[in-house]
């Protein structure tokens, strides 16, 4: 609750006996002190709004660096794929038992399936024979089970270099998607503004044809007044 306007002449008085120099009537007292409240509100309000703003902009910080940091993450996976934070799991499908890997991005777990034990063992061999796994020799299929693949790291690491690789594309192609679907909902959005004109355009002609109809009608009826006539006759 705010203060109550102070007795003005009590100010005069109190300041004559302490030999005060305030040789003015109480009224000017009070225009003074009634200015610097209307100051005093309008700091107030500027400070509210700039309050108001300082915590607006602090959201929309903290909306970038959420951005940032999901853009920062599908950056990396995308383009430099690494086997941090990637699970593998072993599941049956139908008859047969296929590798998976389950991997965090854009905030939801994802998940894509690698291939089985031999389909695996064959794209390791082929990148062995690349170059691009050099600390491990040519893998032999024959009685390489789950479990025996479970007991050898660099194998493990091996089959998560692999499911980089298919979450790279994973997240890539989502991306190409979710792109053309932009594209195709900009191309919807000129559509719709171009036949928004055309039925206006339309309209507008109607109108045009119906207000030039009336006009001969009632120049017909003799309704016209003669200056109207005169100047669609002459101008």
């Amino acid at each position: 609750m705010g203060k109550s306007a102070p007795l003005f002449k009590d100010i005069i008085i109190r300041n004559q006996l302490v030999k005060g120099r305030l040789q003015l009537p109480h009224s000017d007292l009070e225009t003074l002190y009634h200015s610097m409240q209307r100051k005093e509100s309008r700091f107030r309000k500027n400070l509210e709004k700039h309050q108001e703003n300082i915590k607006s902009h602090k959201l929309q910080i903290n909306e970038l660096k959420y951005q940032l940091r999901r853009n920062s993450e599908t950056l990396q996976k995308a383009f430099h794929p690494t086997t941090d934070n990637i699970s593998l799991l072993y599941k049956k499908l139908g008859n047969a038992y296929y590798i998976k890997a389950r991997l965090y991005w854009n905030g939801k777990q994802r998940e894509v399936q690698i291939g089985s034990v031999s389909i695996i063992i064959d794209m390791i061999n082929n990148m062995i024979s690349r170059g691009i796994l050099l600390d491990l020799k040519t893998v032999k299929t024959e009685k390489l089970t789950w479990n025996i693949i479970k007991n050898k790291p660099r194998l493990v690491e091996a089959i998560k270099e692999i499911a980089s690789l298919k979450f790279q594309e994973y997240i890539i192609r989502q991306l190409l998607a979710s792109k053309v679907k932009k594209q195709d909902l900009n191309i919807c959005n000129i559509d719709e503004i171009n036949q928004s004109q055309s039925v206006k355009e339309d309209r507008e002609k109607a109108s045009v044809e119906n207000t030039k109809a009336e006009f001969d009608e009632n120049l017909q009826d003799g309704k016209v007044d003669w200056y109207v006539q005169w100047r669609r006759d002459n101008l």
